[in-house]
């Protein structure tokens, strides 16, 4: 049989990897990697909000040049301009942070088993009745 054939020639290199992970448990040298949901959208919310705080920075000190009186050769009005420009799209990542925010607590149960719990008991009692 081509499947048993199979089996005999791939058994000893699966037997050489599971001795090799079990040896670099042993020794300390596996490292597992774990990805959770929780902590990918965590990484994502604060990508956003690091991007809210560079441009909120960059529009002060545009702003700041505007006001003061040192930039002379570049027009007040430019760097005004500017600092409304970053001032605008940092408010436009604020309200990417919030619609972020809405979509993770969609996701979010708060009481998921005892809502399960319940629905299953409201079916099982529907079928009694019926």
């Amino acid at each position: 049989n081509v499947q048993d054939i199979d089996i005999a020639v791939s058994q000893p290199r699966k037997v050489a990897y599971l001795e090799q992970t079990v040896r670099a448990m042993e020794q300390g040298t596996l490292k597992i990697r774990v990805r959770s949901l929780e902590n990918e959208q965590a990484l994502a919310r604060i990508a956003l909000s690091q991007q809210v705080t560079n441009k909120l920075l960059v529009a002060s000190l545009l702003l700041n040049f505007g006001l003061s009186g040192a930039a002379t050769a570049v027009p007040r009005a430019i760097w005004l301009a500017g600092a409304g420009l970053f001032g605008a799209q940092a408010a436009g990542g604020a309200l990417s942070i919030k619609i972020f925010d809405k979509k993770a607590a969609r996701y979010e149960s708060k009481d998921f088993g005892d809502a399960a719990i319940e629905a299953k008991a409201s079916l099982a009692e529907g079928d009694e009745a019926a």
